[in-house]
């Protein structure tokens, strides 16, 4: 029996109060005298005093029986006199948080809704913040990455940016010591390692003297390159990565001084360096750039742009600064290069914005964008939940009001209670994160490398906490403020239903109904553009046939094959697979459509006749070398003129082969067959065209089309090529077949990257989709969170006004009337959030417009369909709260009341 049970039955007995009511009061009466009793115990009162005290300070029983019959008044405030102590202020925090957790279990079922969907909530925003911080943020692993910068060209008429760097550009930035500490320049290539069960394709590296210095590493065994090993008449050496070292080696120390054969020379190891902490980052072999190696013309032109460049900024120094110094040498070197330097600039990156692209530092932030609104959603979701309650409450907050509580104790008792609950929802949350970060990371492309170190860490746990606080103050504040304001005789004198609270904040909660839909109607319209967006893509013709076609990289090792050596090596390949069972067709490119990849070389044409810049125009075009068989095998169409033949060798005529945008660029509506062009500023032949090819789609199935030249491989021979298999069957079994043919011929050349077209084509895409997909998930939470809501909103109103709709159908409405009318006011909500939410998509629209591809953010399709599908969901909201309104039995109703 309670200590207290005896003593409040005397106090209540003059009261009058039916048997259920007195039952509740003097539950209400037994936890504010225990709370009491806490409080006075930790201000050091003695057992008996408190207990005491406690009970005198509910007044004499006539007082008490006024309160509790009329509550005409309130009581003062009861508090502790003068300042608090530390001790009391802790003591009376954990009492509110036990009070708290006492209220939650009578409510089991309010707590729990209330923590899944702060789990959904928390944990989703937590996940996709820490992939944001991990893409953009987090630190990379390189010495004071910070200091890290990319010194890159640019030329916007030619839509060029971040592009590579000629040598001698290289060399004035090195000469600026008061800026930077260091400047290198490397060149990156694929190359075959041979040794050990089969050759292998890896990335390699040649390197300036100051590369390794710039990145301040240490070599995990032997050493790095030093200033000697540059030198034209050093030895061959190498510095291979962990991984390499690792995974074809065993992690051998005793590999340093062992030689390696690299595309057919050998090279003695010198060391193993951390891939990890250098950029980039994947790379398995560094060798010496040689600049003595290099003859004069390409030290000093100026638009050789074949490098890369990375610089280390001086701690003393600026970016901005070390930004404008290197503006500056570029403007100077245009001016000094007009002929070759004309609408060219020099820019200085920072490393980390180098690394992630532009259009995906925006399609990150989108995505935490969704995850926030889903989060907000929830808040409002869950202070409408707890408006309701509060309106349950008003009898409770009536009686601990009279009893001496002030409004702002009550105001943080309940937020007392909302912290709990955001406590309880962050911690499920930050689990349901690390579940979902993995998720994350199996879903990432290719194009978010960085995506697969991220983890749940003292940042996210940090972030966690930060969203819980803020998440309870968000859901809980107002719900707290519109509770405690109330008059204890009105509450009292209802019975403790709240109806008087009802009215108060009905439409408070129909303001945040409003609120809820227009944030889901947000994010609705954006997944469904970014939806619409990716169909688009599934569906564009990248102008060739992908079905059938199998794909694998092939690089001949210069020393062994020179030129021509070369073209007949790739012929005899060709042949060779052309006659293996269920190849249909084979060719060879350098460069191959639909995301397959390889290098699309760009260069400057210029028509019979005219003269060099800028004393006549010049027009880019990326130069593909490929066999005759090649636009059969993949399918492109000549549109004009012929396609090539075996008869285009090394010594007849010059030719080429222009896609429809070439011709359209240089020729307008005449006929460019006949006609004749040249590579200014390299090759410098003139080539004949002799056909016009369908435009074709190189980079993916996003990318637009561009100016493309084809020339053939007997004329230009590469030892770098793409091998295309077209087969009868199954593409992905003839990837044995191909090296099967290779090995014939050369078993120290790999085969690398062997994969189908299709599915080429298809990560070409991949971000589109992750995008797509997770701002799909984040869109259904939205439009579920919003649908809850709503029901919640129609059963409240139902369950308030069910005294009113009882007179309706005594007095002759029929239960059709009392169900539409209940229809109609959710429906009036969602109509009032959809217009909100319509206004709110336009204007923020063009934020996402770059992402798009083929849909434009004012979508009309995504525009209707969008409040359509939230009206259905308003209808089924509605239904149940409709239903067992025209059900309501009105005598039921009538005397209820």
């Amino acid at each position: 029996m309670s200590r207290w049970q005896d003593d409040i039955r005397r106090r209540l007995s003059d009261a009058n109060l039916d048997p259920g009511r007195e039952a509740e009061i003097a539950q209400e009466l037994e936890q504010h005298l225990e709370d009491r009793y806490d409080e006075l115990r930790a201000l050091g009162h003695s057992d008996d005093d408190a207990r005491r005290t406690a009970l005198d300070e509910l007044r004499e029983d006539r007082r008490m029986r006024d309160e509790l019959a009329r509550t005409v008044t309130r009581a003062p405030v009861v508090e502790p006199p003068g300042v608090a102590s530390p001790g009391w202020r802790l003591a009376t925090v954990w009492q509110d948080v036990r009070y708290a957790a006492r209220m939650l279990r009578r409510s089991p079922a309010f707590a729990l809704v209330s923590v899944l969907t702060l789990t959904l909530g928390i944990g989703g925003t937590v996940a996709i913040f820490s992939a944001v911080y991990t893409v953009l943020y987090r630190p990379l692993p390189i010495a004071e990455s910070a200091r890290l910068a990319v010194p890159v060209s640019e030329n916007a008429e030619r839509e060029i940016h971040r592009g590579s760097v000629p040598y001698a550009d290289y060399a004035d930035w090195r000469e600026q010591q008061d800026v930077f500490e260091h400047v290198a320049l490397f060149e990156p290539f694929e190359v075959d390692i041979a040794g050990g069960e089969a050759p292998e394709r890896v990335l390699a590296m040649d390197v300036t003297d100051e590369y390794f210095p710039l990145m301040r590493v240490q070599p995990l065994a032997g050493r790095l390159l030093t200033n000697a090993d540059h030198d034209a008449k050093s030895a061959n050496v190498v510095v291979i990565s962990d991984a390499l070292w690792t995974r074809r080696f065993g992690a051998d120390r005793a590999i340093v001084g062992k030689p390696l054969r690299i595309a057919g020379r050998v090279a003695t190891i010198v060391g193993v360096a951390p891939a990890a902490r250098l950029w980039p980052e994947k790379q398995d072999l560094w060798l010496p750039l040689l600049p003595a190696m290099l003859d004069d013309d390409a030290r000093t032109r100026r638009d050789d742009m074949v490098y890369l460049s990375i610089a280390r900024v001086r701690p003393d120094v600026s970016f901005a600064q070390a930004q404008a110094r290197i503006a500056s040498i570029g403007e100077r070197v245009a001016r000094e290069h007009p002929e070759s330097r004309k609408g060219w600039k020099s820019d200085l990156i920072p490393l980390r914005e180098y690394v992630v692209d532009p259009q995906i530092r925006l399609g990150m932030f989108v995505l935490l964008g969704g995850a926030g609104l889903v989060l907000l959603i929830a808040c409002v979701n869950l202070a409408n939940l707890l408006l309701a309650r509060g309106g349950d409450r008003s009898r409770e907050m009536a009686l601990r009001s009279a009893l001496g509580a002030s409004r702002r104790r009550l105001v943080r008792q309940m937020l007392t209670e909302s912290l709990v609950l955001a406590v309880a929802g962050g911690i499920a949350g930050l689990l349901l994160a690390r579940w979902l970060v993995e998720g994350l990371k199996a879903a990432a492309t290719t194009s978010l490398p960085m995506l697969q170190t991220l983890r749940i860490d003292g940042t996210a746990a940090v972030a966690a906490a930060s969203i819980t606080g803020a998440t309870a103050v968000l859901f809980g504040l107002v719900p707290a403020l519109a509770a405690s304001a109330f008059r204890p005789a009105d509450a009292l004198r209802e019975g403790g239903r709240g109806r008087g609270v009802g009215r108060r904040t009905s439409r408070l909660r129909d303001v945040l109904v409003v609120a809820q839909i227009a944030l889901a109607i947000v994010l609705l319209v954006g997944a469904g553009l970014m939806l619409r967006s990716f169909i688009h893509l599934t569906h564009v013709d990248p102008g060739v046939d992908v079905d059938r076609l199998l794909v694998g990289r092939l690089a001949l090792p210069g020393a062994r094959y020179p030129r021509p050596v070369a073209a007949q090596w790739f012929e005899r390949l060709l042949d060779g697979l052309a006659s293996a069972p269920g190849v249909e067709m084979a060719a060879v490119s350098s460069y191959v459509p639909a995301g397959g990849g390889g290098f699309g070389l760009g260069r400057a044409f210029l028509l019979e006749g005219q003269p060099q810049p800028p004393a006549s125009q010049d027009y880019d075009a990326l130069w593909n070398v490929v066999s005759p068989e090649y636009f059969r095998t993949t399918g492109i169409r000549v549109v004009r003129g012929r396609a090539f033949e075996r008869t285009d060798t090394a010594e007849s005529r010059p030719v080429m082969i222009i896609n429809e945008t070439m011709a359209r660029k240089v020729f307008g509506t005449e006929d460019p067959i006949g006609r004749r062009i040249r590579s200014w500023r390299d090759e410098n032949v003139l080539r004949e065209i002799v056909g016009v090819v369908s435009d074709v789609r190189y980079t993916g199935l996003a990318s637009s089309e561009t100016s493309l030249v084809y020339v053939p491989h007997r004329q230009n021979p590469w030892g770098f090529m793409i091998v295309s298999v077209r087969a009868k069957g199954r593409p992905a079994s003839l990837a044995a077949t191909l090296r099967e043919e290779v090995r014939k011929l050369d078993a120290d050349v790999a085969v690398a990257g062997t994969a189908t077209l299709e599915s080429l084509a298809a990560e070409s895409i991949a971000p589109q989709r992750f995008g797509a997909l997770l701002l799909a998930v984040f869109a259904s939470a939205a439009v579920l969170l919003a649908g809850v809501g709503v029901y919640g909103v129609m059963n409240f109103v139902v369950s308030q006004r069910r005294h009113e709709m009882g007179v309706r159908l005594a007095l002759g409405a029929t239960p059709r009337a009392v169900f539409a009318r209940v229809v109609l006011r959710g429906l009036a909500l969602a109509g009032a959030g959809a217009a909100v939410g319509l206004a709110g998509a336009l204007l923020l629209g063009p934020l996402i417009g770059s992402l798009l591809w083929g849909v434009e953010a004012s979508d009309a399709v995504t525009l209707s369909v969008v409040p359509l599908v939230i009206t259905v969901i308003a209808l089924l909201a509605c239904a149940l709260p409709a239903r067992r309104a025209a059900h309501i039995a009105p005598l039921d109703a009538i005397r209820s009341e």
